[in-house]
């Protein structure tokens, strides 16, 4: 994606939703209103690569290269091709971000096939920061943790039984009780979304489990928000 002005706002994460919204409503109205109309579950993520980028308060600005790069990922085949459809109808379609940053435009969309998960166990590092929420449905409040808290890992399976339950049906939950998420060299960073500050981690992990849960989490994501630029990973 080309950003000629190289200056990004801190919540450009939104930025990129944003742009996914506006193509995925103007070519097929029925999945956008499947994704987006609810709290329905996103099978898939995505991160973005900022070269050599400089964070001073609420702005982003890009050093080197006038260029970011999105990294869109999922195992669903269905969202897969729609979400190339969006990608491809947003080539070359200049679009204005606002404020500092300006006009915007997407000037190359590629495939790229991941090699198929046969271990038990892998070792991967974030490309998008894991968010850990524990959310209360009757208070509507969410409390984050990071790497460092013992309640980590067990908020990581929690969440994983509510979204995989209904797809892989409910054996996969004997699985995830068995998942280990084992952090190697993790950092705890905050991050700005919708105007919120969220603690977040990033870094290498060690994942332990069945081999088809470890794609699962590798394809569409680890933690809560996926669908919104987080949890991306990448086996090392």
């Amino acid at each position: 994606m080309d950003v000629p002005s190289k200056v990004l706002p801190i919540d450009y994460r939104r930025k990129i939703m944003m742009m996914i919204k506006m193509s995925l409503s103007e070519i097929d109205k029925e999945l956008f209103h499947d994704l987006f109309s609810s709290n329905q579950m996103k099978h898939y993520t995505f991160s973005v690569f900022l070269p050599n980028a400089k964070f001073v308060q609420n702005k982003v600005y890009l050093k080197n290269k006038s260029q970011l790069l999105v990294n869109f990922s999922t195992n669903d085949a269905e969202i897969l091709l729609h979400f190339y459809n969006v990608f491809q109808a947003l080539k070359n379609k200049v679009i204005d971000w606002g404020d500092e940053t300006g006009e915007v435009k997407v000037v190359q969309v590629n495939t790229v096939s991941t090699p198929k998960i046969n271990e038990k166990t892998v070792i991967c590092r974030t490309l998008s920061p894991i968010i850990c929420r524990d959310h209360n449905r009757e208070t509507r409040k969410d409390w984050f943790f990071d790497y460092r808290d013992k309640e980590f890992q067990e908020i990581l399976r929690r969440n994983l039984k509510i979204k995989l339950t209904n797809k892989l049906g409910p054996h996969v939950v004997y699985d995830i009780d068995k998942l280990v998420i084992e952090p190697l060299a993790m950092k705890q960073t905050v991050v700005s979304h919708y105007e919120k500050k969220i603690n977040v981690s990033i870094g290498r992990l060690k994942l332990s489990g069945e081999p088809y849960l470890l794609e699962e989490l590798i394809s569409n994501g680890l933690g809560s928000m996926c669908g919104s630029g987080f949890g991306l990973l990448e086996k090392i």
